[in-house]
């Protein structure tokens, strides 16, 4: 089994594939790659399960030196890298051929906060409660750190460059509303709070990571209190104090806040590729 060596982490690289389902009664979270489409396509593309295990790079790419040759590709945001120290390219969505020993730096990411380095046969991390993703309090850590190694296949199957390119969208960068259903608790909002929702532009705040995004602004709330329930990423609560807070992959699996929207998948992920700063309005959709 070959490996690949984090000679510096980058600001936050983890393991992640699809998740970790159906534990949800143990308090386990369901994890898994922030943006779910740019991690299945950059395994698609080169020709693994979708639900393979990719390495999650956030904002700033870690520098990785290899054991023996793969094949590697680039989903998401898009990713400037650098190869043995070499002239610095954009890497998303073309196979980058990987020799014994290189070394390949991976640098800031533009147009998204996350990327996904796929490699061929995906990677071979610990396998815990039928998932590879890292996740706080249920594998040993968060993140890999400096020197940590992960396993890769050392033979990958022959394979054949495609003739076609993917072209990319980016719908997070173009002000496109995120699109939401009403929640459980949205009805006993009143008129004018319910409309104020949807004529506000919301701030990613800097409180925000792979658990929650919480929002700048606040909201009147005068809704009674609710007894814990069930919450799922996606979940959009709203705090006594106004606060939104919008339930990303490692949320809780229980809250007693109001929940007042749930998030379509889709625009889920777009929400994962979205910096601190960033701003978006709501859209309501009915089921």
């Amino acid at each position: 089994m070959a490996r690949v060596t984090l000679l510096q982490p980058g600001l936050f690289t983890s393991i992640q594939d699809t998740g970790r389902y159906g534990f949800s009664s143990l308090g386990v979270p369901s994890a898994g790659a922030m943006d779910q489409y740019a991690h299945s396509m950059a395994n698609l593309l080169l020709g693994n399960p979708a639900e393979a295990a990719c390495l999650e790079i956030t904002q700033s790419g870690p520098v990785l030196e290899f054991s023996d040759e793969t094949i590697v590709l680039f989903s998401g945001a898009i990713t400037p890298v650098s190869l043995n120290k070499g002239a610095w390219k954009q890497a998303n969505h073309h196979w980058l051929s990987i020799s014994k020993g290189d070394v390949l730096q991976i640098g800031y990411l533009k147009h998204g906060l996350r990327s996904y380095m796929a490699i061929k046969g995906g990677f071979y991390s610990e396998f815990i409660l039928r998932s590879r993703s890292q996740s706080k309090g249920i594998t040993p850590h968060e993140r890999l750190l400096k020197f940590d190694t992960v396993s890769y296949d050392s033979n990958p199957l022959p394979v054949t460059f495609p003739t076609t390119r993917v072209k990319p969208a980016y719908p997070w960068i173009n002000d496109s509303p995120i699109d939401v259903y009403p929640g459980p608790e949205f009805s006993l909002l009143n008129e004018e709070v319910q409309g104020q929702i949807f004529q506000n532009r919301y701030t990613i705040s800097l409180h925000s990571n792979r658990m929650a995004i919480i929002l700048e602004e606040r909201l009147p709330n005068h809704l009674p209190q609710i007894l814990t329930h069930p919450v799922f990423p996606g979940t959009v609560q709203l705090t006594p104090a106004g606060k939104l807070i919008l339930l990303m992959r490692d949320a809780q699996v229980t809250g007693g806040y109001p929940r007042i929207f749930q998030i379509k998948e889709e625009h889920l992920n777009y929400l994962g590729q979205m910096s601190i700063g960033a701003t978006f309005r709501f859209s309501l959709k009915t089921f």
